[in-house]
């Protein structure tokens, strides 16, 4: 009979070899799981930092943003008080100081697990950029106020030259309503952020960022009170009054004229420039001045000539309008007349218009 020591060592062989494959197998196994681990741990790290990144942004956002809402409350709290210059001034800032913000915040990267969460930090400032725009039309059209150009804008150094889009007091509150209710949602919004990031990895902060602290004040009742006020308000009232500044002659009047009318040098031309002046409360889109030239009878000409010069003018604001240039005659007397065309509602009538006799000297 055949031994069966073949056997024994064949099954040895056999268990050597599947023990060989077992031993493989937690090998392959650990160097999987350490793998696994060493990439949470780096994917971890990576949205620690990103989230942190996101937080830092988010906060000078935020940061601005509540200095922007003490402005904000402040001015509403005074606007029956407010200037009609200082309240354009005052809107159109907090209009770019939002937006500004609004991109600031944009630029804040979360990590992948926080991306509804950036979505959301994105609508918190798009919501107060874009409750400011409402703010100022809505009291724009109310008050006849004319919105300033943005810093950087072509006409930010020249005056505003649109006119106002004017809204009743009813829909004035219903814009105002609508705004408050925007910035109240972006409140509870950014609320919303502020746990999502300290519940994510890193456990990032931000601060408490909000605009509205008393929401009675922007319910329907209260905002058509404060509307009411302001559109009675004398504080507020649009006041028109254009002057006229200089009035120059080229060429110059001669010195030591000793008759009653102003003497020119002999010339065949004369050309007239004046400045207008804006001391109203509110802006004026076409702000205008006639250039009349009468001759005196028996003169060159059967009647009077006039031309007219328009320029926008914002409150404050002085033009110096373009010349107007007459035809004249050597010999003979004019009386040139240099007046405002007043706009509706300006009852002061001093300063807005200068008259003058000339006597052109005769050619020699």
């Amino acid at each position: 009979m055949q031994p069966y020591i073949p056997r024994r060592r064949s099954r040895r062989r056999s268990i050597s070899g599947r023990l060989v494959f077992a031993i493989c197998g937690l090998v392959v196994t650990a160097l999987v799981v350490g793998g696994v681990t060493q990439i949470s741990r780096q994917s971890s790290s990576y949205d620690t930092t990103l989230n942190g990144s996101f937080a830092s942004l988010g906060t000078a956002a935020a940061t601005q943003s509540n200095a922007t809402a003490a402005e904000f409350r402040s001015l509403m709290a005074h606007l029956q008080t407010e200037s009609r210059p200082t309240l354009e001034v005052q809107l159109g800032n907090l209009v770019q100081q939002a937006a500004s913000e609004e991109k600031l915040a944009d630029s804040a990267v979360a990590s992948p697990g926080l991306s509804r969460a950036q979505a959301e930090l994105h609508t918190v400032f798009d919501q107060r950029a874009t409750a400011m725009v409402a703010v100022r039309g809505a009291l724009n059209g109310l008050l006849g106020l004319r919105p300033l150009p943005a810093v950087g804008s072509p006409n930010s150094s020249g005056s505003s030259v649109s006119s106002p889009i004017l809204v009743s007091s009813s829909e004035a509150a219903i814009r105002m309503a609508q705004a408050g209710a925007q910035l109240i949602r972006s409140d509870r919004d950014y609320q919303a952020v502020r746990l999502t990031l300290r519940q994510a990895r890193g456990h990032a902060a931000l601060p408490r960022s909000v605009w509205v602290t008393n929401t009675q004040a922007w319910q329907a009742g209260a905002v058509d009170a404060t509307v009411e006020q302001l559109a009675v308000s004398p504080v507020l009232a649009a006041a028109h009054r254009l002057v006229l500044g200089s009035v120059r002659l080229t060429p110059q009047v001669l010195p030591a004229n000793a008759g009653e009318n102003s003497v020119l040098p002999p010339t065949r031309s004369l050309t007239v420039t004046a400045v207008l002046t804006n001391l109203g409360t509110v802006g004026e889109a076409h702000a205008s001045v006639e250039f009349t030239l009468t001759p005196e009878l028996g003169g060159p000409t059967a009647g009077p000539v006039t031309h007219m010069r328009s320029v926008p003018l914002g409150i404050g604001d002085s033009e110096v309008l373009s010349p107007v240039t007459f035809k004249v005659k050597p010999g003979h007397q004019y009386q040139l007349t240099v007046a405002v065309v007043l706009p509706p509602g300006q009852t002061d009538v001093t300063q807005s218009s200068q008259s003058d006799d000339l006597q052109v000297a005769p050619s020699t």
